[in-house]
């Protein structure tokens, strides 16, 4: 069992590197116009990027040499430019980081093969060496251990439970709570947003390294870190963001594999899970379960949003031949449930998929107004920054346009809440969980009549 310790080390010397790139600025403050501050100026910029070179070099896997950048630090003070020598002091100093990190990695390689822990078990302390969480290769293998032996037990999910939010960890305790995540995943996710809270609180560039280790790099919570838009978010916020981008890979792997199903169920599976309103479990008991199930027909069926912030999908379904106003179960989309009054109806053009909240949980992370809301709150806030975002892109809005559009809304909803709650969608869609406001079959005229009136 390997691991390439060059390549999880990398994303430190990126971040020196940006380091310097933001330190440019410093050192060319206070330089003359004119020719010789051209000249002073072209010469600063060489330096700087001679130094980017240099401390990627000695702080990379393999070149690793505290020691030099050191030197050069001395050298720079020597020459009077102290800003440069700080430059090469924090090179030195992530360069011994790594320089221990990499010893950590392969002590634990040699203990986590003398286990018998397969790479995918092993990975778990790999994670958390890097991210911060485990601080010797000792404490990561028994971390490892402890968090195998937890997947195996009956009471898994309450033990991982009750860790979350010992930990300050509640909203993903809360997602386990509410069957978000399978028996089989509950291990893991605990792992996972241990070590992404661990990893959030060693700063930028311990969450660009968890990123690289936990194959996140092309998913949208990888981008927005390597783009340091989630530098001032909140751990616990950050952990779940990066258990959900876990799911999210694990999802689309396995939308990919019922698509290639020639079977009716299995297509239904997917189409329902890109939407979000079913999880890996309903889509997989969708299939299984197959013709063996309820007898189902469904009409009018739109996305709506309950009390807790949860979109599900629902309309009027038929079961044995009884029909009714309800929705399909995401952990079991063949148990009907019925579609409560307070339950609000998305409208739009376009469907709010699942990928849709997980990118407005990012654009929205980094403001205070968000983070401080509960978690019911926060899925609200979500799906008002997602509805309004598919409504401004079918408007043919950039982008950009669109995302700093769905922001304002959904911000200026925050803003307006109170005790009675806040307006969504046109209709009464309460923050507070206090008040409700009643959707009646006989006001649909009502209903339609409102929204427009917010258009």
């Amino acid at each position: 069992m390997a691991y390439n310790i060059g390549g999880m080390l990398a994303q430190s010397g990126q971040g020196i590197g940006r380091t310097i790139g933001g330190g440019f600025a410093d050192l060319g403050a206070g330089i003359g116009t004119g020719i010789g501050g051209m000249l002073t100026r072209r010469r600063e910029r060489q330096a700087l990027e001679e130094a980017r070179k240099i401390i990627n070099q000695y702080s990379t896997a393999g070149n690793i040499n505290p020691g030099m950048l050191t030197k050069k630090a001395q050298e720079a003070e020597a020459a009077g430019n102290d800003q440069l020598a700080k430059l090469y002091r924090q090179g030195a100093e992530q360069a011994n980081t790594n320089m221990v990190a990499g010893q950590n990695l392969t002590a634990y390689n040699q203990l986590a093969t003398q286990a018998g822990l397969s790479p995918e078990e092993a990975s778990i302390g790999v994670r958390g060496l890097i991210a911060g969480q485990y601080k010797d290769p000792s404490a990561a293998l028994k971390g490892t251990m402890d968090t195998q032996q937890m997947v195996k037990s009956k009471a898994n999910k309450e033990y991982a439970v009750e860790q979350l939010k010992a930990e300050g960890l509640e909203d993903i305790a809360n997602d386990i709570e509410r069957g978000l995540y399978t028996d089989a995943q509950v291990g893991s996710v605990l792992a996972n947003a241990r070590q992404a809270k661990a990893a959030a609180e060693q700063g930028q560039a311990g969450l660009e390294a968890f990123v690289t280790t936990a194959g996140l790099s092309d998913t949208t919570f990888g981008q927005a870190v390597a783009e340091g838009k989630l530098e001032n978010v909140p751990s616990s916020l950050i952990s779940k963001m990066a258990t959900e981008a876990i799911n999210e890979r694990q999802t689309t792997e396995l939308v990919k594999n019922l698509k290639a199903m020639d079977r009716e169920e299995a297509k239904e599976a997917a189409e329902l899970l890109e939407l979000g309103v079913i999880t890996d479990e309903g889509a997989k008991k969708l299939v299984v379960e197959g013709k063996r199930g309820p007898k189902i027909s469904t009409s009018n069926m739109k996305q709506y949003v309950l009390d807790d912030g949860r979109v599900v999908w629902g309309g009027d379904i038929t079961v044995d031949g009884n029909e009714r106003k309800a929705y399909r179960d995401p952990q079991n989309p063949n148990n009907i449930i019925d579609l409560p009054a307070e339950a609000v109806e998305l409208k739009g053009e376009a469907r709010i998929r699942g990928e849709d909240l997980r990118l407005a949980g990012i654009q929205l992370a980094e403001e205070p107004k968000f983070s401080d809301l509960a978690a019911t709150d926060q899925e609200k806030a979500k799906v008002a920054f997602a509805s309004k975002y598919n409504e401004l892109i079918t408007k043919k809005k950039t982008n950009e346009e669109a995302l700093a559009g769905a922001k304002a809304h959904a911000l200026s909803l925050i803003e307006q809440k109170t005790e009675e709650g806040i307006k969504i969608f046109g209709l009464e869609v309460p923050f507070t969980g206090e008040t409700t406001t009643k959707i009646k079959e006989n006001s649909s005229k009502d209903f339609d009549a409102m929204w427009n009136s917010y258009d």
